[in-house]
Protein backbone atom coordinates (compact mmCIF):
# COMPACT_ATOMS: atom_id res chain seq x y z
CA UNK A 1 0.00 0.00 0.00
CA UNK A 2 1.21 3.46 -1.09
CA UNK A 3 0.74 6.06 0.74
CA UNK A 4 1.67 9.64 0.43
CA UNK A 5 3.51 11.63 2.56
CA UNK A 6 1.77 14.88 4.23
CA UNK A 7 2.76 17.58 6.35
CA UNK A 8 0.15 18.33 9.61
CA UNK A 9 0.01 22.01 9.66
CA UNK A 10 -1.25 22.80 13.30
CA UNK A 11 -1.70 26.60 14.25
CA UNK A 12 -1.70 27.52 18.05
CA UNK A 13 -4.81 29.77 18.14
CA UNK A 14 -5.70 31.72 21.34
CA UNK A 15 -8.96 30.99 23.52
CA UNK A 16 -11.72 33.33 23.12
CA UNK A 17 -12.16 35.98 26.43
CA UNK A 18 -15.36 34.42 28.58
CA UNK A 19 -17.61 37.59 27.45
CA UNK A 20 -16.61 36.05 23.05
CA UNK A 21 -16.83 32.55 24.55
CA UNK A 22 -20.90 33.27 26.00
CA UNK A 23 -21.78 35.43 23.39
CA UNK A 24 -20.86 32.46 20.85
CA UNK A 25 -22.56 29.53 23.44
CA UNK A 26 -25.60 31.93 22.98
CA UNK A 27 -26.27 31.91 19.40
CA UNK A 28 -25.52 28.41 19.20
CA UNK A 29 -28.62 27.57 21.66
CA UNK A 30 -30.52 30.06 19.82
CA UNK A 31 -32.98 30.54 22.53
CA UNK A 32 -33.69 33.84 24.25
CA UNK A 33 -33.57 33.90 27.87
CA UNK A 34 -30.05 31.32 28.32
CA UNK A 35 -28.05 34.12 29.25
CA UNK A 36 -27.37 31.92 32.78
CA UNK A 37 -26.69 29.04 31.28
CA UNK A 38 -24.78 30.38 28.91
CA UNK A 39 -22.66 32.25 30.92
CA UNK A 40 -21.94 29.01 33.06
CA UNK A 41 -20.70 26.95 29.94
CA UNK A 42 -18.50 29.83 29.03
CA UNK A 43 -16.91 30.06 32.48
CA UNK A 44 -16.62 25.76 32.49
CA UNK A 45 -15.34 25.61 29.23
CA UNK A 46 -13.12 28.94 29.02
CA UNK A 47 -10.05 28.13 27.35
CA UNK A 48 -11.93 24.99 25.52
CA UNK A 49 -14.03 26.61 22.51
CA UNK A 50 -14.75 23.28 20.70
CA UNK A 51 -16.30 22.02 24.49
CA UNK A 52 -18.25 25.35 24.36
CA UNK A 53 -19.60 24.37 20.94
CA UNK A 54 -20.45 20.83 21.98
CA UNK A 55 -21.95 21.71 25.20
CA UNK A 56 -23.99 24.24 23.40
CA UNK A 57 -25.80 21.99 21.10
CA UNK A 58 -26.08 18.95 23.34
CA UNK A 59 -28.30 22.29 25.24
CA UNK A 60 -30.06 22.82 22.29
CA UNK A 61 -30.84 19.63 21.92
CA UNK A 62 -32.31 19.34 24.98
CA UNK A 63 -29.34 16.44 25.85
CA UNK A 64 -28.10 18.91 28.81
CA UNK A 65 -29.56 20.85 31.40
CA UNK A 66 -28.71 23.68 34.17
CA UNK A 67 -28.40 21.40 36.62
CA UNK A 68 -25.89 18.69 34.90
CA UNK A 69 -23.72 21.63 33.68
CA UNK A 70 -23.61 22.95 37.48
CA UNK A 71 -23.21 19.32 39.00
CA UNK A 72 -20.62 18.16 36.89
CA UNK A 73 -17.26 17.79 38.39
CA UNK A 74 -15.45 16.88 35.34
CA UNK A 75 -17.42 19.16 33.08
CA UNK A 76 -15.18 18.97 29.71
CA UNK A 77 -14.86 15.09 30.17
CA UNK A 78 -18.23 14.45 30.37
CA UNK A 79 -19.42 16.94 27.60
CA UNK A 80 -17.08 15.14 25.09
CA UNK A 81 -18.42 11.57 26.26
CA UNK A 82 -21.89 12.97 25.53
CA UNK A 83 -21.64 14.06 22.24
CA UNK A 84 -19.52 10.74 21.58
CA UNK A 85 -23.19 8.74 22.49
CA UNK A 86 -24.70 11.60 20.86
CA UNK A 87 -23.15 10.65 17.35
CA UNK A 88 -23.20 6.99 17.98
CA UNK A 89 -27.00 7.35 18.43
CA UNK A 90 -27.15 8.89 15.86
CA UNK A 91 -25.92 6.48 13.24
CA UNK A 92 -28.53 4.00 13.30
CA UNK A 93 -27.55 0.27 13.30
CA UNK A 94 -27.30 -2.30 15.67
CA UNK A 95 -26.53 -1.60 18.84
CA UNK A 96 -23.14 -3.73 18.42
CA UNK A 97 -22.28 -1.13 15.32
CA UNK A 98 -23.43 1.81 18.28
CA UNK A 99 -20.52 0.24 20.48
CA UNK A 100 -18.17 -0.40 17.51
CA UNK A 101 -18.63 3.37 16.48
CA UNK A 102 -18.29 5.18 20.21
CA UNK A 103 -14.58 3.02 20.79
CA UNK A 104 -13.39 4.42 17.30
CA UNK A 105 -14.33 7.76 18.16
CA UNK A 106 -12.41 7.60 21.38
CA UNK A 107 -9.35 6.07 19.63
CA UNK A 108 -9.72 8.59 17.00
CA UNK A 109 -10.14 11.83 20.22
CA UNK A 110 -7.02 9.57 21.67
CA UNK A 111 -5.07 9.97 18.53
CA UNK A 112 -5.29 13.29 18.37
CA UNK A 113 -2.10 15.88 19.41
CA UNK A 114 -1.07 14.68 22.91
CA UNK A 115 -0.56 17.99 25.27
CA UNK A 116 -0.20 17.29 28.81
CA UNK A 117 -3.05 19.27 29.85
CA UNK A 118 -5.37 16.69 28.21
CA UNK A 119 -6.78 13.90 30.45
CA UNK A 120 -4.83 10.63 29.37
CA UNK A 121 -6.99 7.94 27.68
Amino acid sequence: MNVPQAELLTLDVPALNLENQQRLVVEIIGQSGMERLAHLVARRTQGHTLAAVTAARLIREGRLTLAEVEASEDFLYETFHRFIDVIAETAGGSPEMGRRLRRALEVIACAGPIRPSIREC
